[in-house]
């Protein structure tokens, strides 16, 4: 028996489990940066940008961010500019598909 499967057995019937891939995760860590809590946390501003920084992979980082990062001195609002900047080199922030909400 997969470990999956041994996880699902004790659970109740129709029990939803988030399937949260990566792009997900940097997703929720960046946007409580921002302060759109989708995980509700009591940890401070500091610790979130930490949070979003460590998910920054050691393949992904270029010169420009090491030396943003440099420059930000631990100063979490620098950091996580830092980091923005490095997703939007990594075109993180493009939508490849154009989705109309309202109609």
């Amino acid at each position: 028996m997969s470990d999956q499967n041994r996880f699902r057995e004790g659970l109740k019937e129709g029990t939803f489990i988030p399937a949260i891939d990566f792009n997900m995760a940097i997703w929720i860590a960046y946007l409580n940066c921002v302060d759109v809590k989708f995980i509700p946390t009591h940890i401070d501003y500091a610790t979130t940008v930490a949070i979003v920084c460590q998910l920054m992979l050691p393949d992904w980082e270029d010169e420009d961010y090491r030396k943003d990062m440099s420059a930000a001195r631990g100063k979490a609002i620098y950091m996580l500019r830092a980091v923005t900047n490095l997703l939007h080199r990594r075109k993180f922030f493009e939508h490849t598909e154009k989705v109309d909400l309202i109609g």
